[in-house]
């Protein structure tokens, strides 16, 4: 009956060479259900139980750390290194099984991280502090920009490398690459601040480094903010 109401929702798409099932997505949200940084059976199951429920896409992890400079709390997943890839393989199977494609987050939170947790200093574009919690970040250096845009791609490998159908980069919410592109945040004099142009280095290269290393057949999506 539902079908026949609604044939769009509930026919095929394709993005790229993924053809999902239907239309229905569960977008990638917070549930903070990691277990020391990986996936124990309540984050599986709480993703499992989607796909069973019929949709056709499920973005996982709506916070997916890329390198140990970004944690805002315990219960966040952190790709950083291949110690994930167990977990992550074992979900994309169980989604797979049922049908559906999956695809993953990656996010680095810049000034929004703690230094309670990371026991780092934040690092953001400039030096603004978080408005939540009025720490002040690290002024990213040029030697910083790299090593974060190279944990992109080295995030990204690992999710394909484990069997995800995509990935989604991260540029809202008062993210790192989001904390580049906006003049409220962005004071730089460099190459990577002033104009529009340079504001959108920083994403530019991160999205280069990630498509560098990501199958071409398969979907690079991007979450943008637009209310800066």
């Amino acid at each position: 009956m539902a079908g026949n109401e609604f044939p769009l929702l509930f026919s095929p798409l394709e993005l790229r060479g993924l053809t999902l099932k239907n239309r229905i997505v569960s977008t990638s949200h917070d549930a903070f259900f990691a277990e020391a940084g990986t996936l124990g059976e309540r984050y599986i199951a709480y993703h499992l139980e989607k796909a069973r429920g019929g949709a056709g896409l499920i973005q996982c992890f709506g916070t997916t750390s890329v390198h140990p400079t970004f944690s805002p709390g315990p219960g966040v997943i952190r790709n950083w290194d291949d110690s994930i890839m167990p977990a992550f393989r074992t979900l994309a199977d169980l989604i797979h099984a049922e049908g559906a494609a999956i695809t993953c987050q990656l996010m680095h939170g810049g000034r929004r991280s703690s230094s309670a947790i990371t026991r780092v200093p934040s690092i953001s574009a400039s030096d603004e502090p978080n408005d939540r919690s009025g720490e002040v970040p690290r002024v990213m250096t040029k030697e910083d920009i790299r090593t974060v845009v190279d944990a992109y791609a080295a995030a990204a490998g690992r999710t394909v490398r484990a069997g995800f159908d995509g990935v989604e980069v991260a540029v809202f919410g008062d993210s790192l690459p989001d904390q580049f592109i906006s003049p409220l945040v962005n004071r730089r004099t460099d190459e990577y601040g002033g104009s529009l142009d340079n504001r959108l280095r920083f994403h530019r290269e991160a999205l280069d480094a990630v498509r560098a290393v990501w199958p071409e057949r398969l979907p690079l999506t991007m979450r943008l903010g637009s209310d800066d």
